[in-house]
């Protein structure tokens, strides 16, 4: 999978993805460092990538309806969980997902569970 990742997202979470062979281009590493979440979202857009980012924020559908992106994925983690865990939840779900169309979805991976908001 081919993702931005937002500055919010550990790099243990964005080593791990890469060690699995996803392509992850950082927001540091866009020139996003502190640029507003729309911003971030629209570079997403012009590289033709998914957006993974933990700010819930991404999750409002108002703002980016269904169908109208790359997809985002939003990584919820729990302060019992440890960054390390996090990560093998994200490359799980990633794997569970592979041969899914991600483009126009939000998908929520929670420490327990996964949710995939199809367009239509």
């Amino acid at each position: 999978m081919n993702v931005l990742a937002d500055e919010d997202i550990p790099r243990l979470v964005v080593d791990c993805l890469r060690a699995e062979g996803h392509s992850v281009l950082t927001a540091s590493e866009a020139d996003l460092r502190g640029a507003s979440d729309r911003a971030v979202f629209d570079a997403a857009q012009e590289r033709g990538l998914a957006l993974l980012t933990r700010d819930v924020e991404f999750g409002d559908l108002r703002q980016f309806p269904l169908g109208a992106h790359g997809g985002i994925i939003l990584l919820r983690m729990v302060s019992s969980h440890t960054v390390w865990e996090a990560a093998e939840r994200l490359v799980a779900a990633l794997k569970a997902l592979s041969g899914h169309e991600m483009r126009g979805c939000l998908v929520v991976v929670g420490p327990r569970k996964l949710r995939v908001r199809s367009p239509g």
